[in-house]
């Protein structure tokens, strides 16, 4: 639970804005009051020479009192959701009462707080947008750079070279960060994440994993991660959290049908779960790449493609199309991005 939503700390935070502000705004009017009352002494007499040194330790206090309040706002704001204490301090409202379940907007209306702070994650900090954004972010390659997407740098399994041949593509469940150092972004995520699979059981190259270490780090903790049938399972069986918004057909167009950050999961014709992202959000990142789509995968001879932004703009098979709610109880709470990629 976030610490924002406990009342004794809202009623400590409206107490310190509301001194702040009200030092920024009265130090310096009393500042000007005992300059004046200064300057008269001066006249009446000129030679006391203590009323000069008075003078500008006054200067000087009203100065701090005027600049240490904007330098804490300013440094609050700067600091925005690298912290929950920055985080709670810009969003405490200096007018807010402890006792009141509504925020003021405007003479004609008032919206009430929203008590869950799941619902306060669901919104611009955890919508499907920021699922397309993370996955961009970590994906380190984009379409048509093919020969990198595709193998990024070889890699050689005398298992699989002894059942399919010597292709030099990796296998899923090795590092991918092993394969390419540029992986590590992506990595860091998943195993953040993807805590309930044992080591050996983490295909980072699987569609599966892949699309769901993204929905798990930003939407649903608790999101199936283990095969498109599955997945399918658990996201109609938890329409607390998700919405089958659509299910396309073959020959359907993704760009028209689709919003950045929907889940596209199949289990006819193929058994596939990729990110729909859109090409705007990817050519912030890949200013060349035709790319809208988020995926990874393997063969049957275990050769892995590890995710990269692939281009598909009309669906080959059936895909059901499902977007987060927004609400829903959860097991454990949600990785701090950040902090995780900064590491």
């Amino acid at each position: 639970m976030s610490i924002c939503n406990d009342i004794a700390l809202q009623n400590i935070l409206v107490v310190v804005k509301n001194i702040v502000n009200i030092v920024q705004i009265v130090g310096p009017i009393l500042g000007m009051l005992a300059l004046t009352i200064i300057f008269i002494k001066i006249i009446i007499s000129p030679d006391d020479k203590k009323l000069n040194k008075r003078i500008k330790n006054i200067v000087i206090a009203t100065m701090v009192l005027f600049f240490i309040p904007l330098l804490i706002n300013i440094t609050m704001s700067m600091l925005g959701e690298k912290y929950e204490f920055s985080i709670c301090w810009n969003s405490i409202d200096s007018s807010i009462s402890s006792s009141s379940t509504y925020i003021k907007v405007d003479n004609r209306k008032t919206i009430s707080v929203i008590s869950n702070p799941r619902d306060y994650e669901k919104g611009d900090a955890r919508g499907p947008l920021k699922v397309a954004q993370l996955a961009v972010r970590v994906a380190p390659y984009a379409t048509p750079d093919s020969t990198t997407v595709f193998g990024p740098k070889n890699f050689h399994n005398d298992d699989i070279a002894k059942k399919c041949g010597t292709n030099n593509l990796p296998n899923p469940w090795y590092p991918p960060s092993k394969v390419d150092p540029k992986y590590k972004d992506f990595e860091k995520i998943m195993d953040a994440v993807i805590n309930d699979q044992k080591p050996g059981n983490r295909a980072y190259g699987s569609c599966a994993q892949a699309a769901g270490g993204i929905i798990r780090a930003v939407v649903d903790p608790d999101f199936n991660t283990s095969n498109p049938e599955g997945q399918i399972e658990y996201l109609d069986k938890n329409t607390d959290k998700w919405t089958m918004v659509k299910k396309l057909k073959p020959g359907d167009n993704l760009n028209k049908l689709c919003e950045p950050g929907d889940l596209l999961v199949t289990d006819e014709g193929w058994t596939h779960t990729m990110i729909y992202v859109g090409n705007d959000e990817v050519r912030k990142k890949f200013p060349n790449s035709t790319g809208n789509i988020f995926q990874a995968g393997y063969d049957d001879c275990d050769h892995a493609r590890y995710p990269r932004i692939d281009r598909i703009d009309v669906t080959p098979v059936p895909f059901r199309v499902y977007r987060p709610t927004g609400s829903g109880n959860f097991k454990y709470e949600f990785i701090d991005i950040e902090k995780v990629l900064g590491s």
